[in-house]
């Protein structure tokens, strides 16, 4: 009943709702961009953090790998003792040359003590082929391992050496040897792979961190907390990603665990240390505010629905109840009355709707025999203006046939217009049956095409078999068709062509009177209708506008007439009368033609 004349996504309800929906919505949105730019912020700060410690460690390392290098390149090219024996140790006497040995060990013990990385310091000189070692003993020169040693190209981008399982880092002296044969002098230091994981752990210590050590050049890893067990997939992931950046954050899962992976290259080592963070470690307080946020999300759609169910109670129900009131007394239900229990505005109007529900019930009662009354002497009226009007034109349709000498046409006039004015005069009710009102319409057409008939020719369809017993007003009809012949045709001279045609549908009956006249245009069409609809009473009431009126006072303002150009390009007339089940109540005679 309700959703039948209003739509309910336009009541005030849903508007109201839309609005709050409205205003909740940008307040949502701006809390969610606040909270994602904060939680988006926290996370590049500790990533940023993360990357910071990574490379911070590394650059301590190239720091100390460089003082190494630095040291070990002072001795090997400006040590006096170094380059005595390597250059004149075989002419130095036994004391002299044990001398030089003695102050380039302790030399050499200096280097191994100023570094924690450092294990070993070795000194070879091939001139005497003979190995110093910092430990204190002296041995002939390990062939292999020079030769290998040698042989690597000063400038080779990792400063380590990684060979059997051990650690280097070297310096010779000439550095020309490669190109004149000479074998060179070399200063060999092993470094501490077990010192370096050390330090890796100790930055670890305490947490569920593990770290990764590796070169790109050989083979050497040396990792934390991975048990030996290092994924293979994580090595290729970051070789690749190396190529691109030389620092970044990628995520990976480690038996099945999420681990955030922090990785940071050294050009000048020519190795990468990645370290490897439970991202619940990492992320596990930004997880609590992610679920309040939810909680959050939770308590704005609860307050959406309490919303919603306070305006359902408190103003949607109290409004469909008054419209569904509404609707009741529109179809006739005077005795209606609607209470509301709370004191506010709605208990006002449904105050005052029982009130003019109240009045409205006395008013009908009074009024409602006066109006009855004054609306069939309105018809009496109406309709006394036509009859004259044809009558005149009827007489001097006959006076003109008499004076032609044309009786046997008259016959036939007098025997139709009898039969009209039989129509007119055998009973005084205002309505008859659409098949009768249709009957004496055509008896006139027949006059009129019998009087014109060199000129002039009526095409008229039969009634439509489910409206003949429609009850309409008397004279409805041929006032039309004789509009059309005075008005229409009257200046056709030959091939003159009047339609009458019924459009019937349920509930609507369409009845089209049209000519051919050429004398009518859309300006003419455009003032008949604005005449017609024209609540002005100054100009002389004809016969179209009273069957207009007529009409629309019997069956309501979507009925009456209606001008326009039709397909025989003259003025058609559309008599339109929207009905229910005929108004076959009434009391009215039958016309027996």
């Amino acid at each position: 009943m309700f959703n039948k004349n209003h739509s309910w996504i336009g009541s005030i309800f849903c508007r109201l709702l839309f609005a709050f929906i409205l205003i909740i919505i940008p307040l949502y949105f701006g809390g969610f961009s606040i909270y994602s730019w904060g939680i988006n912020t926290v996370k590049q700060e500790i990533l940023r953090s993360m990357i910071a410690q990574v490379s911070n460690y590394l650059n301590a390392f190239e720091s100390d790998v460089q003082k190494i290098k630095d040291n070990q390149y002072q001795v090997c090219v400006s040590d006096d003792d170094f380059e005595s024996l390597a250059v004149t140790g075989d002419a130095l006497s036994h004391i002299d040359r044990t001398r030089s040995i003695n102050r380039l060990r302790i030399r050499m013990l200096a280097i191994k003590s100023s570094n924690k990385y450092i294990e070993n310091v070795n000194a070879y000189i091939p001139t005497l082929n003979r190995a110093i070692y910092a430990t204190g003993s002296i041995s002939e020169i390990p062939e292999h391992k020079y030769e290998i040693f040698s042989t690597i190209h000063p400038n080779t981008l990792s400063q380590l050496i990684y060979w059997d399982k051990k650690l280097y880092i070297f310096a010779v002296f000439p550095q020309q040897y490669l190109i004149d044969g000479r074998k060179p002098r070399m200063i060999e230091i092993e470094l501490s792979i077990n010192s370096i994981k050390d330090a890796l752990e100790q930055i670890d210590r305490g947490s569920n961190w593990r770290s990764l050590f590796f070169s790109l050049y050989n083979d050497l890893e040396i990792s934390t907390g991975f048990n030996g067990n290092i994924p293979v997939e994580i090595k290729h992931i970051i070789k690749k990603k190396i190529q691109i950046k030389n620092h970044d954050t990628f995520s990976i899962k480690i038996n099945d665990n999420p681990y955030l992976v922090i990785y940071t290259l050294s050009d000048y080592l020519g190795m990468v240390l990645c370290r490897f963070i439970p991202e619940e470690q990492i992320f596990g307080q930004i997880k609590k505010y992610k679920k309040a946020f939810c909680f959050f999300t939770l308590i704005a759609l609860l307050i959406i629905v309490l919303f919603s169910l306070f305006a359902i109670r408190y103003i949607h129900q109290p409004l469909k109840k008054l419209i569904c009131s509404f609707e009741k007394l529109e179809e006739g239900n005077l005795e209606i009355q609607i209470y509301h229990n709370h004191k506010d505005e709605f208990q006002y109007i449904y105050k005052r709707f029982n009130a003019m529900v109240k009045k409205l019930n006395l008013l009908v009662h009074q009024v409602y025999k006066q109006k009855i009354f004054a609306q069939e002497a309105e018809l009496k009226h109406l309709q006394s203006q036509i009859n004259p009007h044809f009558l005149y034109n009827s007489f001097f349709c006959l006076n003109n046939m008499i004076m032609k000498g044309d009786y046997e046409t008259a016959e036939q006039f007098t025997n139709q217009l009898g039969i009209y004015f039989h129509f007119i005069t055998r009973n005084a009710s205002d309505m008859v049956t659409l098949d009768n009102e249709v009957a004496h319409a055509r008896i006139y057409a027949k006059i009129q095409e019998r009087r014109f008939r060199n000129r002039i020719k009526v095409e008229f369809q039969d009634t439509p078999e489910e409206v003949k017993t429609l009850i309409v007003p008397r004279l409805i009809v041929q006032p039309i068709i004789e509009n059309a012949f005075v008005h229409g045709l009257k200046d056709v001279l030959e091939n003159g062509l009047l339609r009458v045609i019924f459009v019937s549908e349920t509930g609507r009956l369409m009845i089209q009177v049209e000519d051919n006249g050429k004398n009518i245009n859309e300006e003419q069409v455009g003032k008949l209708n604005f005449l017609l609809n024209s609540s002005q009473n100054e100009f002389e009431s004809t016969a179209i506008i009273n069957i207009h009126r007529r009409i629309r006072i019997k069956y309501g303002n979507d009925s009456g007439i209606k001008f326009c150009i039709g397909e025989l390009k003259g003025l058609k007339v559309e008599l339109l009368i929207v009905y229910e089940g005929g108004k076959q109540n009434e009391n009215v005679q039958a016309f027996d033609s």
